[in-house]
């Protein structure tokens, strides 16, 4: 999975190999699903900080993940000589 924060509150949560279940907390501490997305899938999630906690996480689109992404995570965060 790759996570990027696009604004104070969204966030873009990306499958880059298998399916991945994006998951939170409760406030009794139980965990519950938010998302599940398919490889090669991005979700981007508001997070609404008024609202109780299961409520809090909005899905705002499920949108392909471009070829672009696809070429900029690995060279970014994948690539020794960026962690020098």
């Amino acid at each position: 999975m790759f996570f990027e924060n696009l604004e104070s509150d969204l966030d873009a949560f990306s499958a880059l190999s298998d399916e991945v279940e994006v998951w939170e907390y409760d406030e009794r501490g139980r965990r519950f699903p938010i998302v599940t997305l398919e490889e090669g899938y991005k979700a981007n999630i508001r997070y609404l900080e008024d609202k109780p906690m299961r409520e809090r996480y909005v899905v705002e689109s499920i949108e392909p993940i471009t070829d672009d992404k696809y070429d900029y995570i690995p060279s970014k965060f994948m690539n020794p000589k960026n962690w020098r």
